[in-house]
């Protein structure tokens, strides 16, 4: 509401703004001692003026954009105390324990960044980083996977989360799988680079090969919806394969097997540019 009132009377001095919506709210002068460092330490306020970065979120909530709750993830993940908050609500956490590491004092401070969380945690980023974070401990743990409904829109994210694991944990099979096809890497220096909807398999400062996925949720049958899901794959990742002249492509298709104590396989397919494909089933962890 802050951010909203002085961006919509585009006050010269945002200290005034500041001072003018306390006033206008019966609110303490003195609230200016909590908010200032608060909108501070979200890269929102710089030598008593409003960022850009605060100016088009207080836009956002003058027009009620649905992208409130994506900007405010974003400012907040560039703070490092703000970062941590936010990695322990997505390990499940609750909010007041969450908060404890800020060592805020004051009610209304606690008040005001539970609010901010809240907000936060609407977001597709959120739920994303939630849900990574839950496919990470489960691969640490061989747990049951907690049963967190994944987003969409971080397919990739989640795709690259595993092909990361396989690589760690399951070099030799990985390994095998590329041999098969022709194809000879050195894994300890590959790492990935996420473009949109796809990802570049880097070698070095050189990219090597594409890596393209999605997750399905199924139950014990798997088999019919991992081929459907890789069929509509294949096309994709030869077609990135070939115009950017790469050596090899892998598709990954992360399947969450729901039951009484959901596991994680994942399908994994790997290519070159001949045409010559192999695919295993990985069991998780």
């Amino acid at each position: 509401d802050i951010l909203a009132y002085l961006v919509k009377n585009n006050y010269e001095d945002p200290m005034k703004g500041l001072m003018d919506y306390l006033d206008s709210h019966g609110l303490s002068r003195s609230n200016y001692r909590v908010i200032v460092p608060t909108l501070s330490a979200l890269g929102l306020w710089r030598q008593g003026s409003l960022t850009e970065e605060a100016r088009e979120l207080g836009k956002a909530i003058i027009e009620g954009g649905p992208e409130l709750p994506s900007l405010l993830y974003k400012i907040a993940i560039k703070n490092c105390a703000l970062r941590e908050v936010i990695e322990r609500l997505a390990d499940g956490v609750p909010t007041d324990e969450a908060i404890r590491v800020l060592g805020l004092t004051r009610r209304d401070e606690i008040n005001y960044t539970s609010n901010l969380l809240e907000i936060i945690m609407g977001s597709d980023e959120f739920k994303c980083l939630r849900y990574v974070r839950s496919i990470k401990n489960y691969l640490r743990s061989g747990n049951c996977l907690n049963d967190i409904e994944p987003v969409k829109g971080c397919a990739m994210d989640l795709v690259v989360t595993i092909f990361n694991y396989l690589l760690n944990s399951k070099g030799f099979h990985m390994v095998g799988l590329l041999n098969d096809v022709d194809v000879t890497v050195n894994l300890s220096s590959m790492s990935t680079q996420i473009v949109g909807d796809y990802a570049l398999i880097m070698q070095g400062n050189k990219p090597v090969g594409a890596l393209v996925g999605d997750f399905i949720i199924t139950g014990n049958n798997y088999a019919p919806k991992a081929r459907e899901t890789v069929d509509k794959l294949e096309p994709v990742s030869t077609k990135l394969m070939r115009s950017n002249n790469l050596v090899f492509s892998i598709i990954a298709v992360p399947m969450v097997i729901k039951g009484e104590c959901s596991r994680l396989k994942v399908y994994v397919m790997v290519g070159n540019k001949m045409g010559d494909w192999i695919a295993r089933v990985f069991d998780l962890p």
